[in-house]
């Protein structure tokens, strides 16, 4: 459900990359376009820039920084797909990820039923649901995709 998103991006953000899941997978599968993965502990962005160059993971970078900092310095409108797992999502979050968003682009959380986001906090930020995938598993995990709202769009 989630590679389906990210077929044919060309600029894709990882916020909270971790353990690389889902970054890597979603690379290792899908391969063309230009990956780079925020993780703000050193400790975890140094294996992630181990594990990108054991699998020969071309065109990924990795980048030791706060999220909020990576978006913000992002060219307005210029990434297609952002995903994130296991990261809180703050108004000051959502409203720089929906600055970064390509009018088509989409953001892909990974949640669990406990972590989905309010309705009202993503209207805030200028970002409409798309679709909720539940996935079969015991602690009910979310696929859910959002998108900048058609309002949100022209405004930058």
């Amino acid at each position: 459900a989630a590679a389906k998103q990210a077929q044919g991006v060309e600029n894709w953000l990882d916020l909270g990359s971790g353990g690389g899941s889902p970054a890597i997978p979603m690379r290792i599968v899908l391969g063309d376009s230009h990956l780079t993965m925020v993780e703000r502990r050193e400790r975890k962005a140094a294996f992630l820039r181990e594990v990108a160059r054991t699998l020969g993971l071309a065109s990924t970078t990795v980048r030791a920084e706060d999220a909020e900092d990576v978006l913000r310095q992002a060219k307005p409108g210029s990434v297609h797909l952002i995903t994130a797992r296991a990261l809180r999502l703050s108004d000051e979050l959502l409203k720089a990820t929906a600055r970064a968003l390509s009018a088509e682009g989409r953001l892909v959380l990974f949640q669990t039923d406990g972590s989905r986001s309010q309705s009202a906090q993503l209207s805030i930020a200028g970002l409409s649901i798309v679709s909720e995938t539940k996935l079969d598993t015991s602690r009910t995990p979310v696929i859910c995709v959002l998108q900048r709202s058609t309002w949100n769009i022209d405004s930058g």
